[in-house]
């Protein structure tokens, strides 16, 4: 276990680093404290992390009160019943501390009671475990978990990158759906790519093209891989005439046509009908194993979202859904990218698609804090399961 312990402020990109270098480095408990003012700023160095990780750690959010031991221990139990069955081998899980709104007698809580179980933490839990919250958590800690604190490995504090004085009144965007691309385009397809890639020029070159764009869903037309390999190289040209980068101003979801029912397994539609009701379907949404079986349907939709819009902001099988947080200037915008598509495989879904409260929860654990939010979905509300 490191004891050594590193202070000081620093932009996110060090912080991050510093975080990644201790996450390779051991391999048993080990207790890192992420100080910030800023909510988005403590979001991006979460995603960044949970990124870094990757398949070899899973990084679970807990929310730190008086039940956080029987919260780790449930947790505990998650990760054995994945070792008993090869699915969690691996380097250690990470667990993130945050609230979503800052409760000071809660954190008091937690870490007196995470301090009294520290032998139990430090003997028998293999955790990364990250304190997040604002400076003043950098102030409870040493007072409430002195034991604890003495171990720990790293503290630092996030700076913020200083904003422009910039009032936005608006915010553009462009909705992009049901492009149902096949291996290649027809001459009519090809036709109107090039008028809207010529107007797209046009507003931008005005001043007045999309700060985002959403392609909400059928992108493929029947999931197969020379489908998105069509639809990269039509996307790839709206974004140059409009000058937005993909990786940080395009935002996707799927559709029932981004599904490759070729691919579905009669092992993946025994795992769904194991869903009776609101509880089923959110222990099957927090089951990885299960969700990246059921996935397979949808991994060519997921490689094209690793090339398209970059490692960082693909689509995982294990939570086939994402919530984003874009720094429009002054203007924090989130973005919810809800996957209604994920249990589709069946010649007649409509009326039986699941989404789950887990979807929502995880957005809007990123979102919550963001002055204007889009939800994203592909199906309508009455094409979901009641």
């Amino acid at each position: 276990m490191t004891s050594t312990t590193q202070g000081g402020d620093g932009f996110a990109a060090a912080v991050i680093r510093d975080l990644c270098n201790a996450y390779d480095l051991d391999g048993g408990f080990e207790l890192c404290v992420v100080l910030g003012d800023s909510p988005s700023t403590l979001r991006y160095v979460y995603q960044a992390l949970d990124q870094h990780a990757g398949s070899r750690g899973a990084i679970r959010r807990v929310e730190p009160n008086g039940d956080i031991v029987r919260s780790l221990g449930a947790v505990a139990q998650t990760l054995a019943l994945l070792d008993s069955v090869g699915v969690g081998e691996g380097p250690r899980p990470i667990v993130w501390l945050e609230q979503q709104l800052f409760d000071a007698q809660a954190w008091r809580d937690a870490l007196s009671r995470l301090n009294q179980q520290r032998s139990w933490l430090i003997q028998t839990v293999p955790y990364f475990i990250v304190l997040a919250g604002p400076r003043t958590l950098g102030e409870l800690a040493p007072m409430n978990a002195a034991d604890l604190w003495s171990v720990r490995a790293l503290v630092r504090f996030v700076v913020g990158v200083p904003k422009p004085l910039y009032q936005r009144r608006h915010v553009r965007w462009l909705q992009l759906s049901d492009l149902q691309c096949r291996h290649r385009l027809d001459w009519q397809g090809l036709a109107a790519l090039e008028a809207l890639a010529q107007w797209l020029h046009g507003v931008t070159a005005r001043g007045e093209g999309p700060d985002l764009v959403f392609v909400t869903g059928d992108i493929a037309y029947s999931g197969k891989r020379s489908e998105y390999d069509q639809a990269e190289r039509y996307l790839d040209r709206l974004a140059t005439a409009m000058d937005r980068e993909p990786r940080t101003s395009w935002f996707v979801v799927p559709g029932n046509h981004d599904v490759d029912r070729d691919s579905v397994r009669s092992i993946d539609q025994r795992l769904l009908r194991s869903v009776t009701d609101a509880d089923s379907l959110a222990q099957l949404q927090r089951d990885a194993a299960s969700m990246e079986i059921i996935g397979h349907r949808l991994l060519a939709f997921y490689q094209f979202t690793e090339r398209f819009l970059g490692p960082v902001r693909a689509y995982r099988p294990a939570a086939p859904w994402r919530g984003d947080v874009v720094d429009l200037n002054d203007l924090a915008v989130g973005v919810a990218q809800l996957n209604s598509a994920w249990a589709s495989g069946v010649e007649h879904d409509s009326g039986h698609l699941l989404l789950g409260e887990v979807q929502i929860q995880d957005c809007m654990y990123f979102l919550h804090q963001t002055r204007v939010q889009f939800a994203l979905m592909h199906h309508t509300l009455a094409e979901l399961a009641t």
